[in-house]
């Protein structure tokens, strides 16, 4: 999929596509069949020049001026003029996303205003809560719950997102029976407050070895000591007390490896029984 902005070179001659041409009775014509951003691409600009050969450029951060001819960059400079209509017809969700994520303020505001016009659906805001700056992650938390959010969209908001709304979307997925998986996330990517209080809730829904070890591995030390002590009385696997050995700290490194040495001496002792009252 072609990106704003795209255009082709050839014979040092730069061709390309704004509000005039794509919404002029010949763009209707020689456009027809375009559909979503296809209008912002190299199909249509070939398709509306008829070029043959040349390059095919495009340039996704265009508000980096640096990075584009002059002709293009004197033109973004004044870019309602030239791509007013296109950027409310044609930009879509994942294209304003991108920009509310990586472009300079201005540019975001503009991106968000035009985004909420469009609907957004929970993974565009999704998208915004892990990547955007603080602002735009709280804008978009406050959309999103009003959204009938996904425990997975309180999960990223509680992960991602400003104080305020890690605390609107926890008491919200208390309410939504959230799984362990949902859980585990958080005791894995949240702050040290949420990874405290995922791992207490996820105490009580009858964790899972992987669970437990999780917990282990990624939660506070409160919780690593409860976790450690109940995953002992569910005989850890093997493979549990790898993955403690590989990702927790120091402590519990320790004590995976001795109950590891432990469990293998045990097989051990079992496997030369065997084979010794076989003998005998």
């Amino acid at each position: 999929m072609c990106e704003f902005i795209s255009y082709v070179k050839k014979s040092n001659q730069l061709f390309y596509l704004t509000d005039d041409e794509i919404f002029s009775k010949e763009g209707r014509e020689k456009l027809s069949g375009c559909q979503d951003n296809d209008f912002i691409g190299h199909g249509a600009i070939r398709k509306f020049f008829d070029i043959k050969g040349g390059k095919n450029h495009e340039v996704k951060d265009f508000w980096i001026l640096d990075k584009l001819p002059k002709e293009l960059a004197d033109k973004i400079a004044n870019f309602d003029s030239y791509w007013g209509k296109t950027f409310k017809r044609y930009f879509m969700n994942d294209d304003l996303r991108y920009i509310i994520s990586n472009a300079p303020e201005t540019w975001k505001s503009k991106a968000w205003e035009q985004l909420l016009a469009q609907n957004p659906a929970n993974d565009d805001l999704e998208y915004i809560v892990c990547y955007s700056t603080k602002e735009y992650k709280a804008k978009a938390s406050e959309q999103l719950l009003t959204q009938k959010p996904t425990n997975d969209d309180l999960s990223h908001i509680i992960c991602y997102s400003v104080e305020e709304y890690k605390t609107k979307a926890w008491e919200q997925l208390l309410t939504q029976n959230p799984s362990n998986y949902d859980l585990e996330y958080i005791v894995y990517y949240s702050t040290e407050e949420y990874k405290a209080k995922a791992s207490e809730q996820l105490l009580t829904q009858k964790p899972t070895n992987d669970d437990l070890s999780y917990i282990i591995c990624y939660s506070v030390e409160e919780y690593k000591t409860k976790a450690w002590e109940l995953l002992l009385t569910q005989n850890p696997s093997h493979n549990d007390l790898r993955n403690i050995t590989l990702y927790s700290t120091k402590e519990y490194k320790k004590k995976a490896r001795n109950l590891l040495k432990y469990k293998f001496f045990i097989n051990l002792k079992s496997i030369l029984k065997k084979i010794f009252t076989k003998k005998i």
